[in-house]
């Protein structure tokens, strides 16, 4: 994930997730806010098991100026 727009750094306060349906198909989610000033942190990581969901949470400390809501979601497919 980028957070870098036309030259400034976004913060991301929110909640990505990733489950590993089978070895070739990987479903993903990104659910959260950008913000223009903060602070991010992140929880979360490890190892995730086949047919298990992950996830890694960001949170942000003296956040100000909220840039906008993301919520994107898709597949990989691997041969």
């Amino acid at each position: 994930m980028n957070r870098n727009y036309l030259g400034t750094s976004k913060q991301f306060a929110g909640k990505t997730s990733v489950k590993f349906i089978n070895k070739n198909n990987i479903y993903w989610v990104i659910n959260g806010d950008f913000y223009n000033n903060g602070l991010t942190t992140m929880s979360g990581g490890g190892s995730v098991p086949l047919a298990k969901q992950g996830n890694l949470n960001f949170t942000i400390s003296k956040a100000s100026n909220h840039y906008k809501y993301f919520y994107k979601y898709g597949h990989v497919y691997a041969q």
